[in-house]
């Protein structure tokens, strides 16, 4: 399956989720989406807002209906932004604090090894979005408004599946024997050519952290 796709087919099979939500709960639960014209075509990664959505039901909503989700998007500066909003209120700013510096400080060698992309929970949210974007990853969390608490997440615009996978290719044609270090906890595949005699050998070694890296892989080999 895909990595990618785009932010109005993410939204759409979220909003199918809270759809299952309002048959459960009925007049105890709303939910609003803004999706503007510009920020529907856009790339994100793979089902990174339902885990979020999922968490407002087993954590935030735990005190007296009604309960209300709303989930927005916007670009501002080349860089899409999704909020999503819940008014259960139960994040303290000691906890909101306490989870921030726990992923800044998570050990990724560790972490990578069981990360997929149909993990659920915050944490496999944001491994994924400073996995896919490094630095230019957006990930917070605010609680300034009394009773709601909003995740931010976000990263560089991609209207293209050509333009996302070009920031940063997958198969790399390397000029010296690979060595299983250069590949691990890198989701990517190193390819060395080698000349034995009347024969060519094609050396490949694939690291597919993320669903959908071992077809791109198989792919390049068959162009090969």
């Amino acid at each position: 399956g895909e990595m990618i796709v785009t932010i109005k087919d993410e939204l759409f099979y979220t909003r199918r989720y809270l759809e299952c939500m309002k048959l459960r709960f009925e007049e105890d639960f709303e939910y609003i989406m803004d999706i503007p014209e510009e920020a529907a075509s856009v790339y994100i990664p793979k089902l990174i807002c339902q885990p979020i959505v999922e968490n407002a039901f087993k954590y935030a909503f735990i005190k007296r209906p009604p309960w209300k989700l709303h989930i927005r998007c916007e670009i501002i500066d080349s860089h899409w932004w999704i909020y999503i909003e819940d008014n259960g209120g139960t994040m303290t700013e000691e906890k909101k604090e306490e989870l921030l510096l726990l992923y800044e400080n998570l050990n990724w060698n560790e972490e990578l090894k069981s990360m997929k992309i149909g993990g659920m929970g915050l944490k496999n949210v944001y491994l994924r979005l400073k996995l896919l974007y490094g630095k230019k990853a957006i990930w917070g969390i605010d609680d300034s408004v009394s009773g709601k608490t909003t995740f931010i997440l976000g990263g560089p615009v991609f209207n293209s599946k050509e333009e996302y996978y070009a920031k940063d290719s997958f198969v790399h044609i390397v000029d010296k024997n690979i060595d299983l270090k250069q590949v691990v906890n890198t989701n990517k595949c190193l390819i060395h050519l080698e000349k034995h005699g009347d024969k060519l050998l094609i050396i490949s070694c694939i690291d597919n952290l993320l669903k959908g890296a071992s077809g791109q892989a198989v792919h390049n080999m068959n162009l090969m």
